[in-house]
């Protein structure tokens, strides 16, 4: 090996360990108690569950999305109808869930894409004026990353689901733990 290679594998190396870590991906549980979401990513496509509390209710469902550059996009949703879902999901156990049942499009005013930023879950708004794809880091937007023992929980109960829910197939590679 010349002088000048190794001069540049020293170099390399040298920038390797000082480049930036890379933003956490969309995988894992955001959010805490009953606010929030559970996301599996397999390549392009991503599934989740979502709940969060209104009206002293839980509101409940599922997600099946698509990956891009960083970015979830939902494209279809079911759960416990509400603002973010208007069907109960296929299989649905809960009595009281009426016949119709099913997968519809997300309504854009509640299922806007979103994105890690600043390590938190966040809407994806890529400003107008300055073309940046994150606000301002304040800390209070968005959702955190879940405790490690609730993410560990509400992840464990995504994996069944995927395992039980036909519709959920697509993400089992990545619940797998071969997906990115």
């Amino acid at each position: 090996m010349s002088r000048m290679s190794k001069r540049l594998l020293v170099l390399l190396s040298l920038c390797a360990t000082r480049a930036m870590p890379a933003e956490p991906g969309l995988q894992g549980a955001w959010g805490s108690g009953l606010d929030g979401y559970q996301i599996v990513v397999a390549g392009d496509r991503a599934c989740g569950s979502w709940q969060y509390l209104a009206t002293s209710s839980i509101y409940d469902g599922y997600f099946i999305g698509k990956v891009s550059n960083g970015r979830l996009e939902v494209l279809r949703v079911c759960g416990r109808p509400g603002s973010t879902a208007s069907k109960w999901c296929p299989g649905d156990l809960d009595d009281s869930a009426p016949e119709e049942t099913g997968w519809t499009a997300p309504d854009p005013r509640y299922w806007k894409p979103r994105q890690v930023c600043h390590g938190r879950l966040v809407v994806y708004d890529k400003d107008a004026a300055t073309g940046q794809r994150c606000p301002p880091d304040d800390g209070t937007s968005g959702y955190p990353r879940a405790e490690p023992a609730e993410a560990r929980q509400r992840m464990q109960d995504l994996a069944r689901a995927i395992d039980t829910n036909p519709d959920l197939a697509a993400c089992k590679v990545a619940k797998q733990g071969t997906a990115r």
